[in-house]
């Protein structure tokens, strides 16, 4: 008798437990956006962790989970696609409408009617180092179409025409020790500088990982290849 009802105990047991798992309700993904610049994480901590990429500000991320005030995400950076941690006080809910992404300008850049630097007579406007620009897409070959509205007198003009990437702060200025991928084999350098042959150190591959140290201004990063620190252009990483 006493094993019928242990038998039936815990048959009554496994059903409950069975409801309990199916009612537990499921986790949605949801997308939201970074309010700066923020690293992206391998684990959810700043202790003993890395960063596989920075989300700029206005990024799309999916979240998954949030738990202890970090989220697990994903971001789709270019062509790659970066899971990882990141602390979830730098993100809020999506607006309805799908966000434009803001970009600020690292140094002076041109922006063109068309997608070619062979010619100055393409050239329509000159932005300067700090203008926030709206990106409406990215381009290949390094292009991305953009806008950019100013004051002139009462009036707010805006602009329409392309520019090139890796021109763009993301506030890595002030971020350090992240990683990035070549998207083209790389030159890595002794110093900041194209005008020479003499101070290449070595040729990074398409494809590989770098350690980016510091950014080292006009569009030059301080980076570590396997053991060799040197200096790269930017507009080169995925």
């Amino acid at each position: 008798m006493k094993k019928r009802i242990t038998a039936l105990m815990l048959a009554i047991f496994m059903a409950l437990a069975m409801i309990m798992v199916v009612q537990q309700p499921v986790s949605a993904a949801t997308t939201k956006v970074a309010t700066t610049a923020v690293y992206l994480r391998n684990k959810p901590t700043t202790i003993g962790s890395y960063a596989k990429t920075v989300v700029p500000e206005g990024g799309v991320v999916t979240v998954y989970s949030t738990s202890n005030g970090w989220s697990k995400v994903t971001y789709k950076k270019g062509s790659k696609t970066y899971d990882g941690y990141i602390c979830a006080k730098y993100l809020k809910n999506q607006p309805s409408t799908t966000p434009k992404e803001v970009r600020t300008i690292a140094e002076d850049l041109y922006m063109r009617s068309s997608k070619s630097t062979a010619s100055s007579t393409n050239i329509i406007y000159v932005l300067k180092k700090g203008a926030k620009v709206t990106i409406l897409g990215y381009e290949a070959d390094y292009w991305a179409k953009a806008t950019y509205s100013y004051k002139s007198g009462s009036k707010t003009v805006t602009k329409t025409g392309y520019i090139r990437t890796g021109h763009f702060t993301d506030d890595k200025s002030r971020m350090s020790n992240y990683y990035e991928t070549t998207r083209t084999a790389l030159n890595l350098r002794s110093t900041t500088s194209t005008a020479s042959s003499t101070n290449i150190i070595d040729v990074i591959p398409k494809g590989k990982t770098v350690k980016v140290l510091s950014y080292a201004g006009s569009n030059w990063y301080k980076v570590n290849y396997k053991g060799k620190v040197g200096f790269v252009k930017g507009g080169y990483f995925e």
